[in-house]
């Protein structure tokens, strides 16, 4: 595996805020009156979970709201989104393509120039940085 220590700042950066995140998630439950946490376990399983999963997409990716208010902003908004998202896939992609395992650890797409300098054979590598 290939480790350099400039990576344990984003490592232990990624680790407070996951565990934080728990944290906060686990305590907002606990907080719940009984009806609120039953209605929670009752919606999270259900069929209004993919509606949910399509307004996620819908708007965190499309902006689709902004867009009906002011077409410049909605494209800026769906644009600067949208574009974070594929660096994030792509990279993550490029990363499974070049790397020999398939679980790679979550700092290898982020600084994935650094750890691979080589020049590859892959057919689509044009693809990529585009």
């Amino acid at each position: 595996m290939k480790f350099d220590y400039f990576v344990l700042p984003f490592l232990l950066g990624m680790a407070f805020l996951l565990i934080y995140l728990a944290f906060t998630y686990t305590l907002w439950y606990f907080r719940l009156g009984k009806v609120d946490k039953k209605a929670i376990r009752k919606g999270f399983f259900s069929i209004k979970l993919f509606a949910a999963l399509k307004e996620i997409v819908s708007e965190s990716l499309l902006h689709r709201k902004i867009f009906r208010k002011n077409l410049l902003l909605g494209f800026m908004h769906m644009s600067l989104a949208f574009g974070w998202f594929l660096l994030i896939v792509m990279g993550n992609l490029e990363s499974r393509i070049y790397e020999p395992t398939a679980m790679n650890p979550p700092y290898v797409p982020i600084f994935f120039k650094f750890f691979n300098t080589t020049v590859h054979s892959f057919p689509c590598i044009g693809s990529f940085p585009f």
